[in-house]
């Protein structure tokens, strides 16, 4: 049986637009595989540590791969249209992210599906969007369309929460002046989320005040992240995405983490 499956479309090296009509034709192109609809190509502004302008789109197909075989194939396309591996979130040639894969939730070390980072991204949602509104989010308990409204909310209403939230909410304020952040408890966070007070939480869990990185072995066995990772709306500034950051983390670098994850919310005003 063939699933319902949507990906993510995004380039900013080179003729970007040749090159995402050509990845279009080949995710139409993948064995077993036909495209469905496409969304028009849209520009945005760089998150991170890219400079050029991107264009980013999505496509939804139908079928008959295997997630990881779906995920190896888009990896190919990446490949053979020019894309490195480099820097994160550096300027790029193409990339392509699997969002969902029908209602399936998959969290393994070479796949995470949906893709952890999708309900909070305006470059990922506006796209999608357009072509899928009523698609519906798993963990998220909610469809794109409402997971999208959030986020157009201003000021945009985040919550922050854990270990140095005050502080962070005080050190990115001048950085985001279209946003109402908020630091919280953990239990109040959940209840400002799930009432749609706020946008979504982010659980810091940093002590600015200490010297030392934060690195994986403290992070795993710390209760209050591996809680909130699981509860919809939350995002672990360090876990969300599909391969694990660099450790030991600061401050200053969670700082950096969280900026990106308020950027991509935000999206073009």
């Amino acid at each position: 049986m063939a699933e319902r499956i949507a990906v993510a479309l995004g380039a900013s090296l080179g003729d970007v637009a040749a090159t995402l009509r050509r990845a279009i034709e080949a995710l139409g192109a993948l064995s077993t595989t036909a495209l469905v609809q496409c969304s028009p190509l849209r520009e945005t502004s760089p998150v991170g540590p890219a400079t050029g302008r991107f264009l980013n789109a999505a496509c939804l197909l139908e079928t008959r791969l295997t997630p990881l075989e779906l995920g190896e194939a888009l990896a190919r396309i990446e490949t053979q249209l020019g894309r490195t591996r480099s820097q994160r979130w550096s300027d790029r040639a193409l990339d392509l992210d699997l969002l969902f894969y029908g209602q399936r939730v998959i969290a393994t070390d070479r796949l995470r599906v949906p893709h952890p980072a999708c309900f909070y991204r305006r470059f990922v949602l506006d796209p999608l969007v357009a072509i899928a509104p009523d698609v519906w989010h798993p963990q998220q308990n909610a469809t794109v369309r409402q997971l999208r409204e959030r986020l157009l909310g201003r000021p945009l209403a985040i919550a922050l929460t854990g270990r140095g939230a005050e502080q962070a909410c005080t050190d990115l304020a001048p950085q985001f002046p279209t946003t109402r952040l908020v630091a919280v408890t953990h239990q109040t966070a959940d209840e400002l989320f799930r009432s749609g007070t706020v946008a979504f939480v982010v659980a810091i869990e940093f002590d600015p005040r200490e010297d030392s990185g934060y690195g994986t072995e403290r992070s795993e066995t710390s209760g209050d992240v591996a809680s909130g990772r699981r509860l919809a709306g939350w995002i672990d500034p360090w876990r969300d995405q599909t391969t694990r950051m660099p450790f030991p983390w600061t401050y200053a670098s969670t700082l950096d983490r969280v900026s990106e994850i308020l950027a991509a919310a935000i999206g073009e005003d």
